[in-house]
């Protein structure tokens, strides 16, 4: 498999203070019942709330052909930031070949486009998997770990960033269900790790009001 490469294909963003959009598109086969993936670049020059919707192209009855996984996202950013959509694409109809736009917004007005062209070559699809606990208690140390990608993959989770190796060990304060995704040779795992608060326990020692030493 050749390594992927991001491209960017457009570039359709309106820039000022409400700073920029870039989206790139990941490269390899995008075939009927196969995953890929976009990053969308975010820049400003301040610190500010970012909300971010991306949307696929639609047959002709209105039905997706693309289905986009956490297609919303909701953010603080300052200066720059990096996020990694994945999308599956669905049964769409053999021997033929589509050109689909991806479309990126935010609050600001701002959109960004970019076009994949979807054939029939389905790759070979890669068992993956992602191991580590099912929940865990607030600030609590534990390990994910990522089973069967190939030498390029993405293994992320939309409520926080990107990891760049295998194994990704984490500690998190604040309470919620946390999803996490590993994405190699077109084919996806996911994982939800639920955080619950650190249960606290009091003890209590009573003593008979006519105790005596």
């Amino acid at each position: 498999r050749d390594k992927e490469q991001f491209e960017i294909m457009s570039a359709d963003s309106s820039a000022g203070r409400s700073g920029q959009l870039r989206m790139s598109l990941g490269s390899g086969a995008f075939a009927p019942n196969s995953y890929g993936y976009v990053m969308a670049n975010l820049f400003s020059g301040e610190c500010r709330l970012e909300k971010l919707f991306l949307s696929a192209c639609v047959d002709e009855s209105g039905k997706p052909l693309v289905d986009v996984i956490d297609s919303e996202r909701v953010l603080w950013i300052c200066r720059r930031d990096e996020q990694d959509f994945i999308f599956r694409i669905g049964d769409v109809d053999s021997g033929l070949k589509y050109t689909c736009p991806l479309n990126l917004y935010n609050i600001y007005g701002q959109k960004e486009i970019v076009s994949m062209e979807i054939s029939e070559d389905t790759p070979e699809p890669v068992s993956l998997s992602i191991d580590g606990p099912e929940s865990v208690e607030t600030g609590e140390y534990f390990n994910l770990e990522a089973r069967g990608a190939a030498n390029e993959f993405i293994f992320f989770s939309p409520n926080l960033t990107r990891n760049l190796g295998r194994e990704w060990g984490l500690s998190l304060r604040r309470p919620g269900e946390y999803i996490f995704y590993l994405y190699s040779g077109g084919s996806l795992a996911d994982k939800a790790v639920s955080v619950v608060m650190e249960e606290e326990f009091n003890v209590y020692v009573s003593m008979p009001s006519n105790a005596t030493q």
